[in-house]
Parts: structure tokens; sequence; C-alpha cells
């Protein structure tokens, strides 16, 4: 009889807060972007319960919801009625008052301290939203930034920090990438979307507005003249997006830009856009030229 009154107790105090705190969380953060090991998730478990409790103690003791005694009579009652058949035979009217007030205390406090979890998720689901501006805002009190990366960043996988824009202290910005593959290819684009494992670990990241480097080709060019300019050799990608899977990626740059595409690919769509015009144009002048000829 103990076991199954202490059981409940474990689960509401000590796991349940955790439980309500990720449910919230997910709102925010995907659950698969959430990469707590064994000993942090007993940790968060124990943080989350702790501070709650003893604030939801105080105010219910505050409001007389606990006896000033803090209801030690009653427990003791209640558990060694549970402990023993005999103590519960000798006084079962008192055994079953215990078990109300046991009951409407323990209501009490888990209502006011349950509050405190949702009020306290609620606060972390906004700092996540808004770690990229807080965090620049803090960028004077390292102390204080401080403490929001140690509230933020542990629930969070490291992945989906560095490739969601969460660092990002203006949303008009965006996320671009190089990525280096392992068989030494080079490509640079907007960030897409991204794929994660069960664990926060890379599965694959989809890019879009892709360019790829003609590393050879410009090493050949260099042989022949040292000052050939880089940004000559990227060329456009065909497809909307292309993906890249994290076992072929050798190392990954992230930028944050403003631009909503790179400035030499706007350069090279305006160059063969002009390139176009001048071809249409010559075209429709040497036809005027044909016609007034035949004319003459």
């Amino acid at each position: 009889m103990l076991a199954l009154l202490i059981s409940p107790l474990v689960a509401l105090y000590i796991l349940g807060p955790d439980l309500v705190s990720r449910w919230i969380l997910g709102f925010v953060v995907p659950s698969k972007f959430r990469v707590p090991n064994k000993s942090e998730e007993l940790t968060r478990a124990v943080l989350w319960s702790v501070g709650p409790f003893f604030l939801s103690y105080w105010i219910c003791r505050k409001f007389g919801v606990i006896p000033p005694l803090g209801g030690i009579e009653t427990i003791e009652k209640l558990f060694s009625g549970l402990y023993s058949e005999d103590i519960f035979k000798m006084d079962r009217a008192g055994f079953f008052f215990a078990m109300h007030d046991f009951l409407r205390m323990n209501r009490s406090l888990l209502a006011v301290m349950y509050s405190f979890v949702v009020a306290g998720s609620i606060v972390l689901d906004f700092l996540i939203i808004r770690y990229g501006v807080w965090r620049h805002r803090l960028r004077n009190w390292p102390r204080m930034r401080a403490v929001l990366a140690t509230l933020v960043l542990p629930r969070v996988s490291e992945w989906h920090v560095l490739l969601s824009g969460m660092l990002l202290s203006d949303r008009k910005a965006q996320v671009w990438v190089d990525i280096l593959t392992k068989g030494d290819a080079l490509y640079k684009g907007r960030l897409n979307d991204r794929m994660l494992a069960h664990d926060g670990s890379l599965v694959n990241i989809t890019i879009e507005g892709v360019e790829r480097f003609k590393r050879q080709q410009y090493l050949d060019a260099r042989e022949i003249d040292p000052t050939v300019k880089r940004a000559d050799f990227w060329r456009r990608v065909e497809g909307r997006v292309f993906v890249v899977m994290a076992a072929e990626i050798s190392s990954i740059n992230i930028r944050h830009t403003y631009a909503s595409v790179e400035p030499w690919g706007e350069l090279e769509d305006m160059n063969n856009a002009l390139s176009r015009l001048r071809e249409k144009i010559k075209a429709a002048r040497d036809a005027s030229a044909h016609e007034t000829s035949g004319h003459h």
C-alpha cells in the first residue's frame, strides 16, 4: 500500500514537471532537436521540481493550506496506517481523515507547483525564440549573457542552434553555408532546411541558390595567371534545392547575411540578362538594316 502511494507522488513531484516543460518546449523546438543525456535529464528533472516545490510550499503555508507544523502529524498518521494494518484498524476514522487532509495539501501544492512550471517553461520558450536578440543586447554584460546561454543552450541541439537562425539578432538576416565535402567539392548557398537524428546529430542539409567552386579550373588558371579572381570560378548548380548528406560533409562555414542571393550570383544573372538583351538589340538592328537595304 505504501508503494502505491509513493510511486505516484514521485512521478508527480519529480518526473511530471520536467515532462510538462518538455511538452511546452516542443512548441518552439521540435522534439528531435532536444538532446539531453541521462545525467542532464535527471538534473533537469530535479531542478524543475525543487525550485517550484519550495515556492509552492511557501505559498501554501502562507495562505494556510498547510497546517503550521507542515502537516507532519497528518503524514505520520497516514503512513503509519499504510505501513501497519494493526494501526489502521485501531483508528480507521483518523486514517481516512488524514488521507483527506493529505490529498488536499498535495492538490494545492501540485496546482501551485505546476503553475510555476508552466510559467517558467513559457518564459524559457520566449528566451529561445528571442535568444539571438537578447544575446546581442547583452553583449556588454558577459555575466548576464553567460546566464542566458546556461538557461537556453543546454536544452537545444548544437546543430539546431547553428542552423536554425537562432543566433540571429535580426530576423531579416538569412543563414548561408559553405560546405566542403569529403570528395573535395565546395558548395555554397542559402540554408533551406536541415534534418537531425533523434540524438540531435546532423543527417543532411538542404540549400538553395547553390553554386559550386571549380577548384581544378581555378588551380589551372592560377598557374597561367596568378592574378585570377577566385570569384570568377563559381558556377550555378541547376535545380531549386540541393541536398548534402552529413556523411559526405568535411566542414561547414556558416554566414549570416541580408542578401536574398549572393552578390556574385546577382552579377552573373545580370551579366546573362545584359548579354541576351544585347543579342536581341543587335538582331533587331540587323533586321532593320536588312529591310532598309531591301527598299533601296
